[in-house]
């Protein structure tokens, strides 16, 4: 299947290649409650799965995130490595 290669347009891009768990959910926190933003896309990457899944796990139980959609289901480059979030 073809990625889609149109551009998206969020508020904020987070790329938290690098960081541990603690980190990433520090810098998606700061983001989510300076109340600038209404749409971030987090870039968590592959790896073996642990900031992608203790990421989504964390924005599954926030009550300020509206709508989360996973990379793996925009079709868009980066596939399972990004995940978008909506306040």
């Amino acid at each position: 299947m073809k990625k889609n290669t149109r551009k998206f347009n969020y508020d904020c891009i987070l790329d938290l290649h690098g960081q541990n768990l603690d980190e990433a959910l520090m810098n998606i926190e700061k983001a989510l409650y300076s109340g600038k933003y209404n749409s971030i896309m987090i870039i968590h990457g592959h790896g073996e799965g642990i900031l992608r899944n203790g990421i989504r796990k964390h924005l599954a139980a926030s009550e300020y995130i509206k709508g989360t959609i996973y990379g793996e289901d925009m079709n868009i480059p980066g596939d399972s490595g990004v995940t978008v979030i909506y306040m």
